[in-house]
């Protein structure tokens, strides 16, 4: 697992090209849409908002384990 911020102080961690083609998919837990979004036009985007990820990342985890388990077979 790779995490990419992304604030006022601008992007810290950005993931390289190899990270994001090698990700299984990408989790965007946004407020507003993230910068330089055209780098992950190529890959599987879950996008939920900031309150979501705090209030039910579990569950949302979950979810997401769930959808590539089914993608996968």
């Amino acid at each position: 697992m790779k995490i990419e911020t992304q604030g006022a102080d601008g992007i810290q961690n950005r993931l390289t090209a190899q990270d994001i083609a090698e990700a299984t998919i990408i989790i965007h837990s946004v407020a507003v849409t993230p910068e330089d979004n055209e780098r992950f036009e190529s890959r599987d985007v879950y996008e939920i908002t900031l309150q979501d990820a705090i209030k039910n990342a579990v569950g949302i985890i979950k979810e997401i384990e769930e959808m590539i388990a089914s993608e996968q077979q």
